[in-house]
């Protein structure tokens, strides 16, 4: 509100009057108005993805027709929950027809983020999913391929190719076809960002960090998949593949 309302100028001092105001004459008193005294942060009381509200905080003693709505904040320390019958009972002392409501402020946040949550853990237990579906695919393709050029590999072996050249030369399969697939599902990613957007908060769509992490992630899954198979690819027996062919 102090950025829309005094834009460039300090709000410190100056005098605001509200719809209320209007509403019981107090517009033609501008003595009476409320003066700023202090500016805190926005506030989002609708959701966390939606801009910070216009907001102002009178002292309830200047809006007494308000009381019906008051919120009290009490911060504590340990569990807030134990101080719930302490609260209702301070309370009650000063009036005993006050109806009281205590709620830890975890709860409340929990609560206005809860469908945002379901689908994020929905998303990420199909995304584990995937990921799993994904190393088994790589393993799978990767000891077939193995089984089929064993006696390939046995006959680079008994010609004196080391272990690790043929180490290296299965794991470049494998990540041949894990890297392109891995770009194309960047592409993809980016492509599909303006869906995802709705789910974010304070992350940006196209977010650097999550372009660069899940791909290495899916790299490193990848190799992990491709190192059974290539172990394998050395105990290759070169006699038996010589006798072979």
């Amino acid at each position: 509100m102090a950025q829309t309302v005094f834009k460039s100028e300090d709000p410190i001092g100056q005098r605001v009057m509200s719809v209320n105001d209007v509403q019981n004459g107090e517009a033609e008193h501008p003595e009476r108005w409320p003066r700023v005294i202090g500016v805190v942060g926005d506030v989002r009381h609708r959701g966390l993805e939606g801009p910070g509200a216009a907001s102002v905080y009178f002292s309830y003693l200047q809006r007494p027709f308000r009381i019906g709505d008051m919120k009290i904040v009490l911060k504590v320390q340990g569990d807030p929950n134990g101080f719930a019958a302490v609260t209702r009972q301070a309370v009650k002392e000063i009036d005993r027809n006050l109806p009281v409501e205590v709620e830890p402020m975890t709860q409340v946040f929990s609560r206005s983020t809860a469908n945002r949550r379901y689908n994020v853990i929905l998303l990420a237990t199909f995304a584990g999913l995937a990921l799993l579906l994904a190393a088994i695919g790589v393993y799978g393709v990767m000891s077939y391929a193995v089984s089929q050029s064993a006696r390939e590999l046995g006959i680079r072996i008994a010609l004196g190719a080391r272990a690790l050249d043929v180490l290296k030369l299965v794991l470049a399969q494998g990540m041949f076809l894990a890297i392109t697939g891995v770009v194309i599902g960047a592409f993809g990613a980016f492509a599909l960002t303006r869906l995802m957007s709705t789910l974010l908060f304070e992350v940006t769509a196209t977010d650097l960090s999550v372009f660069i992490g899940v791909p290495l992630l899916l790299v490193l899954v990848a190799m992990g998949a491709c190192l059974v198979p290539a172990r394998r690819a050395l105990k290759v027996d070169p006699v038996i593949a010589l006798r072979n062919e």
